[in-house]
């Protein structure tokens, strides 16, 4: 609603105000203050609009309605009204208004109003945002907006998994250029091979005094010798700070480090030595899975996890360590930074920086941008406590605060984690303390000194209410710091220090103190209290440690940090753009995402908007829309466009976070080819590349589309043979078990059709579909041991009326019969149809047909196109629908001619080494033993889930680079891995593969099945397993044209007939309807499909599931012969509980999530 207006000049676009002009005629204008009154010329007050054009309120609305449609005492008329607009606005001199801004939670940008509230409510809604508020920034006229985002665990776990390399690789580079130019600093100090080199402090950027390294080596040393090693494996011993102190102890030592540089130090060391002992290897973590030697008693990871790139690299190699690790043996985890003290560390860090006084705000924002920045990589104590529920060999986790009285972050906020790997038979220990250890108070030093000599004290105890001086300072600030006016002056750290007199006094007395224990007899260790950030535990004993954790509780639920967490925004303002612009208008949605683990809040617990850090302006520049400026790249967006039905695709964006999924990726393939000639890789849309790196692909020759033409010259005629498709192996009856008769598996369709049907129309309709698709009217040949298909003319084609079925049972019975007459290869025509009539105005449709004869896409075909030929016969028209350029049999001519021996040996070659080592039969659980020979008897049971999980399994899917259906196949995985003890499953995946656009009409079969071999370890995370079958999804892809059924004659020459060989299970994902044929497309009939009660399994176990508007529906295919109705039932209820878990928590493990979902 306009209520001023002004000619605009060239001056006032280039000016920074806002000029709004003056009053409509007929509406008066008042700038008011907070108490109604009007400002001075000049002041800023809110504009308040009265007049003729003031409605009565807000419709239905009484209080939004008494707050803005105020009574208007400079009216002139009695129950005037005035309209509070909430825009402050000053008056100038000329009487002209300039805009300044809002009053309220509301913005003007760029001319729009908007509602911050609105974004954020929609951010919500995002599987991806754990929280997030949208901020303006920049002047009035120049304004963003920034959207402050704290994401969702499970979101930075994916996202950060496919950063592991380029991190990996930075730390290669920084360590080989510290460790090459550490030469000067190991001359100091020949003879003890004391280099220090890179040993910075954080709060002085200059190195550590020695004194404090010698420290802090010397207490990591005697750690090491009191696991007493014998065979010890180190993993990133650097430069041998600890080696050359521990290795003479022991009998062998395997030494592991990422640098060259470091390694070439550490051989001259060993060298000078003489020793003999020490085996030195360059890699990393994860690479003494290759060791040719276990059986190590202890092994030392120390200063090292902190350069992981996540924690889920540190599981990793955890589960590649520990089968190395004999019996009863410990990993020390040494120098580890405390994630739940990271806050008053960077505290410390930014005031040892500072150079002067710094503000509150200023400070919280400096942590907020430091915290954005954290390229290391912080646990919370609470993560490793919890390891035994992951690993089961762990028998104990040991949780070790440093001891020292040096003023460095080291002993302040790192610790040491010590596992314990268990014997076979012994049960995994709870990560809880010892509940028969008798727990003691002591709050001083002094108290703790009494409790060691009072001669009732027990053996084995522990003790809490200590205070830990070395942070109890950086803590006070930081709880101080959310209480502070913004403008709180805050002092830098003294000069070269971080601990205060009287804090160094107190470290060096509790030290003294832990000392006096050891001298009495008493092993001793403190530990992280979980009362109280500044508290510590002691854990005593005289004869052996008791297990060393808090006595409180482990409750973090922040476990590890995302490394470099800024980085991660651009992927996040892609997903997220995409998400807002089909909720909101494109004004309203942010211009810069930025994410961040923590948002910083009030005393209140509200979000503290001043101490948001300030956007990057690298990325903004990141997040911005990135046009195409080649015509590969033009044509390209375009055609995605299309395709996904977007209004703009730029070089940044992803296939499947706009949306798509596989058929999806087909289609755009389709017409890739189509206009531009040549052909993506069907692999490289499926791992997520980026359209920019989809249009390099294009433009490169090598992926120039295949020179044999489609269209057949001289194409095949009624009467002449032609080679099978490949896909065509698959025929059942060319291939059906010797024990069942060649009907067994017919497929059957079956529509009822309500109205005043023609028959006469509906025959003529039905044979002219078979003399436009010869695959319909094609029979097969064997001749020496090699079989080719024939079209036959349609002449002899019938359709057949019966006699009428009025009743339902005689209905099924009469179904049943047809389904089970057989077909022959040599049989002409193959498919049957028939027209029941049922009643007055009502048939029965049935279409038979051999199984494989056409796929799914081609029902769509049938069914539109029977009822658009029926509407043109029944209304006296001709049947005319558009031409088709081949037949299916010149297709099956031109793959043999383009997919040739040496392309089919490459994709037979890939499936041997992807199979290897598969069991033939994946062993389910189930109720009745499995018989000699299957028998394919089955039943089906539906299932459904809501649209709300099925919206955010598609953000989810969206999130990771993949589709719905690789969510659908892994939870499917999920719930087999609940019904076996194996740990891997092969999972039968259907293709449709129709490589060019002029296919796309065409009936016949293009599907082939593809197995997909995924990991289901119970520890693994669903994201984890989600990126696998993404993975092994994309490359079964690129090796789709060798038939399943050549597959397994390679692999399984002879199969056992008690089940189906390779492939046991399958997921098939519909993802859309085929149409039934009713409504206006078929004029004044309704035709529904019909249940046929065919009850046939051809696998144990398949799933069928299809998007609908409701929500995602389907059924699970079961062989009653293995299972009883109740255990299908449960599996369905299972899988639907399971879909909901993991919509809502796809971080978990596999064992967390079936546990939750009850199976």
């Amino acid at each position: 609603m306009h209520v001023t207006y002004r000619p605009l000049s060239v001056a006032d676009t280039d000016g920074s105000a806002s000029p709004i002009g003056v009053r409509i005629p007929d509406l008066r204008i008042y700038v008011l203050d907070g108490r109604g009154r009007p400002v001075p010329l000049g002041a800023v007050g809110e504009l308040h609009v009265g007049g003729a054009g003031v409605a009565r309120g807000y419709l239905n609305r009484p209080e939004l309605t008494e707050q803005r449609f105020l009574p208007d005492p400079y009216g002139d008329r009695t129950g005037a009204r005035m309209y509070r607009t909430g825009d402050l606005v000053r008056q100038l001199p000329d009487g002209s208004l300039e805009y300044v801004g809002r009053n309220d939670d509301q913005v003007k940008i760029r001319g729009f109003r908007i509602e911050l509230g609105e974004i954020e409510a929609a951010l919500a809604q995002h599987e991806a945002v754990a929280h997030g508020v949208v901020v303006p920034q920049g002047s009035a006229d120049g304004r963003t907006l920034v959207a402050y985002l704290r994401p969702t665990r499970q979101w930075l776990d994916a996202a950060a998994q496919e950063q592991n390399t380029l991190l990996l690789d930075q730390w290669q580079t920084v360590f080989e250029d510290e460790y090459a130019g550490s030469h000067d600093e190991h001359d100091k100090h020949p003879a003890d091979d004391l280099n220090l080199a890179g040993w910075e402090s954080s709060y002085t950027g200059r190195p550590i005094p020695e004194p404090d390294m010698r420290e802090w080596i010397d207490g990591t040393v005697h750690r090491i010798h009191q696991l007493r090693p014998q065979r010890l494996l180190e993993i990133g011993c650097g430069t041998g700070l600890l080696l050359f102190r521990y290795a003479e102890a022991c009998r062998a030592v395997h030494a592991v480090d990422l640098s060259a540089s470091a390694l070439a130090d550490v051989r001259q060391g060993v060298e000078r030595r003489g020793w003999s002992h020490i085996t030195l290897a360059q890699g990393d973590a994860l690479s003494v899975a290759d060791l040719p030697e276990a059986g190590f008693d202890t092994v030392v990871i120390n200063s090292v996890a902190q350069y992981f790139p996540n924690r889920h690299y540190l599981e990793q190699a955890l589960t590649r360590i520990l089968p190395l690790v004999a019996d009863g043996g410990r990993i020390l985890i040494g120098d580890v930074r405390n994630l739940d003290l990271l806050t008053p560390h960077l505290i410390a860090v930014e005031r040892g920086h500072a150079t002067g006084r710094t503000t509150a705000a200023d400070l919280t924002a400096q942590v907020q941008r430091r915290r954005r920045q954290e390229s290391e990589l912080l646990f919370s104590p609470t993560y490793f406590t919890r390891l035994p529920a992951r690993f089961p060999d762990l028998g104990g986790v040991d949780v070790m605060v440093k001891r020292g009285v040096g003023d460095n972050e080291m002993l302040a906020y790192r610790y040491d984690v010590i596992l314990t790997k268990s014997a076979p038979t012994a049960t995994p220990t709870a990560a809880v303390t010892e509940p028969d250890l008798p727990w003691l108070e002591a709050n001083t030093p002094d108290e703790l000194r009494n409790l060691l000599e009072d001669p009732a004290t027990p053996d084995r105890f522990g003790v809490t209410g200590l205070t830990n001086p070395q942070i109890a300072d950086d803590i006070r600030v930081s709880d101080a710091l959310t209480r502070w006016a913004p403008t709180h002056d805050i002092a830098p750290l003294p000069h070269g220090t971080r601990l205060s007199p009287q804090a160094a006094t107190a470290v060096r007395e509790l030290e003294t103190v832990l000392r006096h224990a050891e001298h009495l007899g008493y092993q001793v260790a403190p530990t992280w209290s979980q009362d109280r950030p500044d508290g510590l535990d002691l854990i005593l004993g005289k004869h052996d440690l008791p297990r060393v954790q808090a006595r409180a509780p482990y409750r973090a639920t922040h476990l590890a940090n995302t490394v470099r967490i800024g980085d991660l925004g651009p992927a996040m303002a892609r997903l997220l753009k995409e998400h807002l612009t089909t909720r909101l208008p494109e004004y309203m949605v942010p211009g810069v995402f930025m994410l961040l683990e923590e948002l910083p809040v009030t005393l209140n617990g509200k979000v503290d908007k001043r101490a948001l850090p300030a956007p990057d302006e690298d990325a903004v520049a990141r997040q911005e829309y990135v046009a195409p400026h080649t015509d590969t790249q033009t044509t390209l967006c375009r055609i995605l466009e299309d395709v996904l039905g977007l209004g703009r695709v730029g070089l940044e964006d992803t296939f499947f976070a706009l949306g798509g999924h596989s058929l999806l990726a087909v289609r755009l393939n389709l017409r890739v080819r189509q206009e531009l000639g040549r052909e993506l890789p069907l692999q490289l849309i499926l791992t997520g590349a980026t359209v920019a790196e989809l249009a390099a692909a294009l433009e490169d020759e090598q992926t120039a589309a295949d020179g044999v033409p489609l269209i057949p010259a001289v194409p095949v005629r009624d009467g002449e043979e032609a080679p099978l498709a490949l896909q065509q192996g698959d025929l059942w009856f060319l291939n059906h078990p010797r024990h069942l008769p060649a009907s067994y598996d017919n497929a059957q369709l079956a529509y009822r059709i309500d109205g005043p049907l023609d028959r006469d129309a509906f025959v003529r309709a039905a044979r002219a579909l078979v003399v436009r698709h010869p695959v319909l009217r094609t029979g097969y040949v064997r001749r020496d041991g090699t079989v080719t298909q024939r079209m036959n003319d349609a002449e002899g084609f019938e359709v057949t009326v019966t006699e009428p079925i009025a009743d339902d049972n005689a209905l099924i019975q009469w179904l049943r019969e047809e389904r089970t007459r057989p077909f022959a290869p040599e049989d002409p025509y193959a498919i049957r149809v028939h027209l029941v009539p049922v009643a007055d105005e009502q048939h029965i449709f049935v279409l038979t047909r051999p199984w494989g004869v056409f796929d799914g896409w081609s029902l769509t075909i049938v069914l539109t196109e029977l009822v658009a030929l029926y509407r043109q016969l029944s209304g006296g028209a001709e049947p005319e629908l558009p031409g088709l350029p081949l037949a299916y049999a010149d297709f099956a001519r031109w793959q043999r001619q383009t997919v040739g021996t040496a392309e089919l040996d490459r994709q037979r070659a890939y499936w041997r080494r992807q199979l290897d080592g598969l069991p033939a039969c994946l062993s389910l659980r189930t109720d009745r033993p499995r018989g000699a020979v299957k028998s394919y008897r089955g039943a089906s049971v539906d299932f459904g889930v809501p649209l709300d999980v099925l919206t955010r399994l598609r953000q989810l899917s969206q999130e990771h680079g993949g589709s719905l259906y690789m969510t659908l196949l892994s939870a499917f995985a999920v719930l087999l891995g609940g019904h076996t003890d194996d740990r891997e499953v092969a999972i039968g995946s259907p293709v449709s593969h129709r490589p060019r656009a002029e296919l796309e009409g065409l009936v016949g079969y293009f599907v082939n099945t593809l197995l997909i071999r995924l990991d289901i370890a119970p520890d693994r995370p669903f994201t984890e397993l989600l990126a696998q079958a993404r993975q092994v999804t994309a490359e079964a892809h690129d090796h789709k044209d060798l038939p399943f059924t050549e597959l397994v004659r390679d692999l399984v020459p002879e199969p056992d007939p008690a089940h189906s060989p390779l492939l046991q299970t399958m997921v098939n994902l519909v993802p859309n309807p085929a149409p039934t044929a009713g409504g206006d497309d078929a004029g004044d009939l309704r035709i529904s499909p019909v249940d046929t009660g065919s009850r046939t399994a051809k696998h144990d176990l398949n799933l069928t599931a299809l998007e609908t508007e409701s929500g995602l529906s389907g059924y699970l295919e079961y062989s009653t012969d293995l299972f009883a109705d109740e255990t299908a039932a449960h599996l369905v209820r299972s899988y639907e509980r399971l879909l909901r878990k993991i919509a809502a928590d796809p971080g978990a493990d596999l064992a967390r999530l079936r546990e939750r979902a009850g199976d």
